[in-house]
């Protein structure tokens, strides 16, 4: 079944200044009631699944109910995002709340130095909380968005126990990414590539089964069902850190803009399928060196740039070949792996590669530094087969095409 796309939709310019994403697109004025159903109407041909709204945006949008009505009519699934404090006593509040399918509360983190990091005030998350309260006394069951970055992945497994005694709907994790962020805040310390998002998901201290259902959502899964438009009814298409315009809802034709989605891979998706997977060995075990290249060599999509036997040697070559995919001991004799990471990371003016380490024994506290600071695949065994070399690299590379 082929899936449908998600729009997030605001609706007034003044409260959209500080978004980083928004800054981009300026909007001279925000649109009527009337030129808002036409956008409804024009939507219905544009193979859309929900419409979402930024709930502490749209609150005091004056026809917003109106809005809501028309797109209930029209059978569109409504959805709610709060990632602020809302006065629950607002006007109109808890007649909008009837014609809302679904709601999602932002909840990244419990730690209030955390939530200074990301631009929230002191008290967000108590004032979040008491949301989530109302919402569930209203039997809507809402829902959980986390967005996993480097401050606060070691806060979700405390954050789990927490919303865990909640009736919630789904625990949507999302990999880091600034698309609502405040324009000020420093995302590239934020950063969480997507296959460390992986390892993360797959943290067997994330899950719960009091928590009744989880949702990933990736950079991939932005780029390919979400939209965006703007308070001037431009539509934009995302991978939550590129954007491009794809048109406007009110003076372009829908088939218009669905072409320009179909081709917006030229300029926020880069194309992958076709470039061949770089990869670098580092072992000063000669036999496992030896046993890598003659597994995958002959993989037509595989480039072997360069060996390494030491440490020093590692780094050296990894900043001068510049590797995609990187087999490495974990335990060189000169230096460690987190070592080799670091540096590598510090002077590396590209994209860090993926690393798969050879390594005896890794604590959870070391496993969670190196989330942290690089890509993580998985830990190899020394005693892979041909078979399984080749598969690891099959699979990572349809990983990285996004197949």
């Amino acid at each position: 079944m082929k899936r449908k796309k998600n729009i997030y939709w605001f609706l007034q310019i003044d409260k959209t200044e500080n978004i980083r994403f928004c800054q981009k697109y300026k909007c001279s004025e925000s649109i009527c009631l009337k030129k808002n159903k036409t956008i409804i109407d024009k939507l219905v041909d544009y193979d859309i699944e929900r419409l979402c709204w930024i709930g502490n945006e749209v609150l005091d949008y004056p026809d917003f109910i109106e809005i809501l009505k028309y797109a209930k009519k029209k059978k569109f699934t409504c959805e709610l995002l709060f990632n602020d404090k809302i006065d629950c006593e607002t006007k109109n509040f808890d007649d909008i709340v009837k014609y809302i399918d679904n709601v999602t509360i932002s909840i990244d983190d419990y730690n209030k130095d955390v939530n200074t990091i990301l631009r929230k005030n002191n008290n967000y998350f108590e004032d979040i909380m008491e949301l989530l309260l109302y919402f569930i006394t209203k039997h809507k069951e809402p829902n959980i968005l986390t967005m996993a970055s480097s401050v606060n992945i070691n806060d979700c497994k405390y954050l789990k126990d927490i919303i865990a005694k909640f009736q919630i709907g789904t625990w949507k994790l999302m990999q880091f990414m600034p698309i609502f962020l405040d324009k000020d805040t420093d995302t590239k310390e934020l950063a969480l590539s997507r296959i460390n998002f992986k390892h993360y998901l797959n943290s067997s201290e994330l899950f719960d089964t009091r928590i009744k259902c989880y949702c990933e959502i990736t950079q991939y899964d932005i780029s390919r069902y979400y939209n965006i438009i703007l308070p001037n009814g431009d539509i934009a298409a995302t991978n939550g850190e590129e954007s491009i315009l794809i048109g406007n809802m009110l003076y372009d034709d829908i088939k218009t803009i669905q072409n320009k989605f179909k081709y917006r891979k030229k300029y926020i998706i880069p194309k992958k399928e076709d470039e061949k997977v770089r990869v670098f060995i580092a072992h000063n075990n000669k036999k496992i060196v030896k046993n890598i290249i003659s597994s995958i060599k002959e993989l037509k999509y595989v480039e072997i740039i360069g060996t390494a036997d030491n440490g020093e040697e590692t780094i050296e070559k990894i900043l001068i070949t510049k590797p995609e995919f990187v087999f490495i001991n974990y335990d060189f004799e000169d230096i460690d792996g987190f070592t080799i990471m670091q540096e590598i990371s510090k002077k590396l003016n590209i994209e860090s590669p993926v690393y798969n380490f050879f390594a005896k024994n890794i604590s959870d506290d070391e496993l969670m530094r190196l989330l942290k600071k690089c890509k993580l695949n998985l830990w190899v065994n020394e005693d892979y087969t041909c078979e399984q070399y080749k598969e690891l690299l099959k699979e990572y590379k349809q990983f990285r095409d996004g197949r």
